[in-house]
């Protein structure tokens, strides 16, 4: 609970939060108090193969001062899918992984389409970075390998609290 109490402390539940503190980026906290620490942002470009011989792609550009505005791309060879945002709902990072959750529009080539399709993202920091999403809570598509999946090509980036 935030308050401007005396004693200068921002958060009266979490002695180790208060202005002196170092901030810790990804702890999901304003360790230091400070408005200006950056916020959760999550952007970058990469691509997979969740089975041997489809590729998956994703590009990602979300930033949680700027919700519900922010952009998930994802398309997936196997089933000629092609997925965008149109809604970026939250953002939460912490110690390397970042969740975005969101809705948008995913269409299949010669197939089905999910018109406002809830998904979940998840981008791991890593050497290599990983990836794993979900599609309407998997009913209409969900990664056929459970986990994140190392990236074979680009990089995320995340920063925040």
């Amino acid at each position: 609970m935030k308050s401007g109490n005396c004693d200068g402390d921002c958060d009266d539940n979490n002695a180790a939060v208060n202005p002196g503190a170092a901030e810790i980026n990804n702890n999901g906290l304003d360790d230091d108090c400070n408005p200006a620490t950056p916020v959760n942002t999550v952007s970058g470009i990469g691509a997979n193969q969740p089975l041997p011989g489809f590729n998956a792609s994703i590009q990602v550009n979300v930033n949680e001062a700027n919700l519900p505005e922010g952009m998930v791309k994802y398309r997936y060879s196997k089933e000629r899918l092609t997925f965008t945002s149109t809604t970026i709902l939250s953002i939460y990072a912490s110690g390397g992984t970042a969740t975005i959750t969101g809705m948008g529009n995913a269409v299949r080539t010669g197939g089905a389409s999910c018109m406002g399709c809830p998904f979940t993202l998840i981008i791991v920091e890593g050497s290599p970075d990983s990836m794993s999403i979900s599609i309407n809570n998997g009913a209409y598509f969900k990664d056929p390998v459970s986990g994140t999946r190392d990236l074979t090509s680009g990089n995320f980036n995340q920063t925040g609290q």
